[in-house]
């Protein structure tokens, strides 16, 4: 849809076939980068997810990746959003790992490397979820919700 959007702009502007050819070969060149920095994108968060909220989740370790994620986002241009979304999406699950400092079902949380022993369940905020909301300045806070 996008190449025949652009064809016929082009058309609309120029009157020469070259001219719209070579408008439409941009396009499609650019439709195919973009295709690869969101498939770039994807991969990059994979790799960070899983090597810092995962199974076992370690405080620094979520910090530092959680900042490696705001930086690739932000290392995105305007034009590149669904790559972004994918960052920011990656952003509010690792948020949300770090709001809950207790191991959950599988999941297994320490706050220090160096602990041998996982944070326990239980307490009030374990009865808990978590929900985010967008700020009128484009940021995301996290609020606790009652279960009940």
């Amino acid at each position: 849809a996008g190449v025949n959007a652009a064809g016929e702009a082009v058309r609309m502007r120029f009157h020469d076939e070259e001219a719209m050819e070579e408008a439409v070969i941009r396009n499609k060149a650019l439709h195919n980068a973009h295709k690869g920095k969101v498939a770039d994108a994807k991969n990059y968060v994979r790799k960070i997810m899983s090597s810092a909220f995962s199974v076992v989740r370690i405080k620094d370790k979520m910090e530092k990746a959680l900042k490696q994620l705001e930086d690739g986002r932000k290392s995105m241009a305007p034009m590149e959003f669904e790559a972004a979304s994918v960052f920011k999406l990656a952003e509010l699950i690792g948020t949300a790992c770090l709001m809950r400092p207790e191991s959950r079902g599988c999941h297994l949380y320490f706050k220090e490397y160096s602990d041998q022993e996982p944070v326990g369940l239980g307490g009030i905020m374990y009865e808990k979820y978590i929900v985010f909301r967008k700020l009128e300045n484009g940021e995301s806070q996290g609020d606790w919700q009652s279960t009940r």
